[in-house]
């Protein structure tokens, strides 16, 4: 299995309902996708957070299923069009668990 970990750090002026808006899209993807065996996202509620708000974990089978979800049309829509204009820094770890 893969583990795909992403942390996300929004920049200062995004509101609650873009905040909303990125992890709902998120959490549709599975019903898009059958890659994802499992998809969980949410709010980053460390203390430790350095600022990166949001959580995602996304698992699937292999590193073939990983190129798969990153290249699939409507990751990118949301990653282009919904995430990365709220993005002030992300940080992303994939490792074969």
């Amino acid at each position: 299995m893969v583990e795909h970990l992403v942390f996300l750090k929004l920049k200062n002026d995004v509101s609650e309902d873009d905040y909303h808006k990125i992890v709902s899209s998120l959490k549709e993807l599975p019903s898009k996708m059958d890659v994802i065996k499992r998809l969980k996202v949410g709010r980053n509620f460390s203390q430790r957070n350095q600022g990166y708000g949001i959580g995602l974990s996304v698992t699937l089978d292999d590193e073939t299923s990983l190129k798969i979800y990153r290249d699939h049309p409507d990751h990118v829509e949301v990653l282009e069009k919904i995430i990365k204009p709220c993005l002030e820094d992300v940080i992303a770890i994939d490792f074969v668990d």
